[in-house]
């Protein structure tokens, strides 16, 4: 079991009314339901530092807005303030697109009970850095379930498979890093949560729409139910809605 000092990720399913203005528009008065993570490192019993993430496409989209549009509209007002690039964005994707290769995968996939955090990074570098889609089938159940941004639903090797592809397909110079990983033993297996930071262009049509040639930062959060050595259930967690303003020129 891995599981670094003073590291706490918190998974959180709330439910609001929505009776004010927010930042995605005026009051609807729907009630609504949405996931955040938050990986907290905490020294001295006091949270310092923390990465926090949340489904604002299924926000939007149970508010009765359209995502794409949401992000046209934050991007056009960025370009209209004269805004680049935030800084912070901009060295988080040189960081993994600089990250150090590594060689081509060979072997099997590390045992997920034994070495939580070799498993994780074995596997998204084997499926993104390296394209080994084959590893979906190696690492999940047949039958897993899983859950993404949007509230999206899939389910078994075919549909999960086809949403790397997709990604990927959205990206095609996409690399990634795993920037941090908790495990916890549980009844029959591990609970395991990965923070993980993906950059690429935009280039493809796959899943966000015509190329934009725009460069884009994902940071997401990963939890996995593992079961026998595989992955029964997945969660994963990104700002869709952010990632859209990138795509459309947005910061």
């Amino acid at each position: 079991m891995v599981r670094p000092v003073g590291r706490r990720v918190f998974f959180v399913s709330p439910d609001y009314t929505n009776l004010g203005p927010s930042e995605l528009g005026p009051p609807t008065g729907k009630r609504i339901s949405f996931t955040t993570i938050a990986d907290c490192l905490c020294r001295e019993n006091r949270i310092a530092e923390e990465w926090l993430v949340r489904d604002y496409s299924a926000m939007a989209l149970a508010l009765g807005y359209r995502p794409r549009t949401l992000a046209a509209t934050q991007a056009a007002a960025d370009r209209a303030a004269g805004k680049g690039r935030a800084k912070w964005r901009v060295e988080a994707m040189n960081r993994v697109a600089d990250s150090a290769r590594t060689p081509f995968p060979g072997g099997s996939i590390p045992d997920p009970h034994r070495d939580p955090s070799a498993f994780a990074l074995d596997f998204f570098d084997r499926v993104v850095n390296h394209r080994r889609l084959a590893a979906v089938r190696d690492s999940y159940c047949p039958a897993a379930h899983w859950t993404g941004p949007g509230a999206r639903r899939l389910f078994g090797w075919g549909e999960i498979t086809g949403w790397f592809t997709a990604l990927i397909g959205s990206f095609g110079d996409a690399r990634i890093t795993v920037d941090s990983t908790t495990a916890v033993e549980g009844p029959g297996g591990h609970d395991i949560a990965v923070r993980w930071s993906l950059a690429g262009t935009h280039d493809g049509s796959a899943l966000y729409g015509a190329p934009s040639q725009e460069r884009a930062y994902i940071l997401a959060v990963t939890h996995w139910r593992v079961l026998g050595g595989r992955i029964a259930e997945e969660t994963t967690v990104f700002d869709e809605v952010a990632l859209l303003r990138q795509i459309e020129g947005g910061l």
